[in-house]
């Protein structure tokens, strides 16, 4: 009876965990990224006011995007947030520098492989797909154009 009930606590702070993290609000989820990148890639204050403004406007994106598709067609809902995500990759790529560049492509895909494994432990992931990723190269010469916001 003392496992049951051990494990029910467990597995409710778990929910609720998961649940909190997906209710913050789009500065919170951006502070804790700017954040982490700050200390991962060592941005200078310019890098770090222009990846705030980047994730801020990124994550109020994708906010409206799950309104829009919260009772329509979800695939075209996950459709329309990869594309807001690649936008807002390539975006970031031109705010840092070469070496910036290599560790972020390299965070993104140690990540990219954590989600793998973990859905792989539920049967639901496919290593075979990640390893064709590549990381995004964008051409810092070439700003993305406005209409893509």
């Amino acid at each position: 009876m003392k496992k049951i009930i051990k494990i029910s606590i467990v597995v409710a702070f778990s929910i609720f965990a998961n649940f909190a993290i997906a209710q913050k609000s789009p500065e919170e989820k951006t502070k804790i990224i700017v954040t982490k990148l700050t200390e991962k890639l060592t941005l200078n204050n310019e890098q770090q006011v222009k990846l705030n403004d980047i994730f801020l406007t990124h994550f109020n994106m994708v906010r409206d995007i799950q309104f829009q598709f919260k009772n329509e067609d979800k695939e075209l809902g996950k459709k329309a947030a990869k594309e807001q995500w690649s936008r807002t990759d390539q975006q970031v790529m031109i705010v840092l520098n070469d070496v910036q560049r290599t560790k972020y492509n390299e965070a993104k895909m140690k990540m990219r492989k954590n989600i793998m494994n973990r859905k792989n432990k539920n049967g639901k992931g496919d290593l075979k797909n990640l390893k064709n990723k590549k990381p995004v190269e964008v051409d810092v010469e070439e700003p993305l154009d406005e209409e893509a916001f």
